[in-house]
Parts: structure tokens; sequence; C-alpha cells
């Protein structure tokens, strides 16, 4: 009998725990490259936000979830994303950067693990192009979690040199993210673009940007 309840037991747990697996529709990026289609082995950031749009598997990422009234999570490793282009998210989705915490040791003001540590995720748009737009289309919601977003310019776009880290077109949130040395004419760091955008910060960092009007917000 005691053999037969642990091994009861054991199937419970392997069967919870492919269950969960199952249900895990994170898509996770697995390179640091901005690739779009051309290795089906890794699924970049790019790719990601593709697959979160479709609803399909795209690259070499995962569908994510099935339905569009459910907002797609996008999971990124510990490291730097340096963009080629500005990524045009098309639906509801949320990215989130390696978790900036240290379970060896309780955090020094709350006493409770884990320890605070400095943000791991940077995505860089090398001072070339603008880091996220949604303007475009759908004008999703987009959540931005534990994470860096340096160096974004819209200098280059002449028409719409706005927002040089983020030309928002719908309700935007960042938890924990720094936007640092951004630049564009109108909004260094955030552009809103009209009735349809709002924006929700909580803590962050927005330092070093420039622009000729709004250095930190335009709208």
């Amino acid at each position: 009998m005691k053999n037969y309840k642990k091994g009861f037991l054991t199937l419970v747990i392997l069967s919870t725990m492919s269950l969960m697996a199952a249900e895990d529709k994170t898509i996770y990026v697995t390179t640091f490259d901005d690739e779009d289609g051309t290795n089906p082995d890794k699924c970049s950031l790019r790719e990601a936000l593709h697959a979160a749009a479709i609803h399909k598997a795209y690259g070499g990422c995962s569908a994510g979830q099935i339905y569009s009234t459910v907002p797609n999570v996008i999971q990124l490793e510990a490291g730097e994303y340096k963009l080629n282009k500005e990524l045009r998210p098309n639906s509801d989705v949320s990215i989130v950067g390696k978790e900036p915490g240290d379970y060896s040791r309780p955090d020094v003001l709350t006493n409770q693990f884990p320890a605070a540590t400095p943000i791991k995720t940077t995505i860089s748009g090398q001072g070339n192009s603008r880091i996220f737009n949604t303007i475009y289309e759908n004008k999703p919601g987009l959540v931005l979690n534990d994470l860096i977003l340096k160096d974004g310019s819209s200098l280059g776009d002449s028409n719409y040199s706005v927002g040089g880290a983020i030309y928002a077109g719908g309700a935007l949130t960042l938890n924990n993210v720094n936007i640092l040395n951004s630049k564009a004419k109108v909004g260094g760091a955030i552009y809103l673009n009209d009735v349809t955008s709002s924006l929700n910060i909580n803590y962050g960092v927005i330092d070093g940007n420039s622009a000729d009007q709004g250095s930190v917000l335009g709208m």
C-alpha cells in the first residue's frame, strides 16, 4: 500500500508538472541578434513580437497565446539586444527583462527576498533607430518590465522625429524601466501620439535624453 501511494503521488506530481509546462504560453527569446525569419532555431525579440501579433509560431518562436483577447508575455534574458530598426508591436504585449534580484540575500530596505539588483536586460537603438513604435494599425498596449532602453533616436525620420525611445499610440506601462540617452526633435524619451495613448510609470530612471521640445515627454 505504501509503495502504491508513493507511486500514485509521483504520477500526480509528474502529471501536474507536464500540465503546467503545456500551459506555459510565454514566448522566450533565445538570441540577442535582431533577426527576422533567418534562423528557425533561434527566437529573436522582433520575431517574438510578430508571433505574438499573429498568434502563430514564427521564426524560432512559439505561438504564444491562442486567443487575441489574451496579451502575450515575451521573456528576455540578461544581456543587450541591439536593434537594426524600430520594433512595431501589433498586439497587446508585455516584455519582461531578466528578474533583477538576488535570492541569496534579503533586500536591505524591505528585508525580504530577493535583494534588488541593477537591471540586467538592455534594448539599444544603437543611436540609429527608435526602440518601440505602437502607432500603427491596432495601437496596442505595451507593458515593459525590468528593462533599460538606451540610445534610441528618431532623428533620422524627418517627418516623424518624435519619441526617441518610444512613440506610443496605445496604453504604455513602464515598471522598473530606465530610458537613457535617446534623441528626438520632440519627446526625447517618449512621445504620446493622441487620445488613444496613455502613460503609467512605476519606478524607473529617465536620464540623458534630449530634444528641441520635451527632453523626457512630448505629446
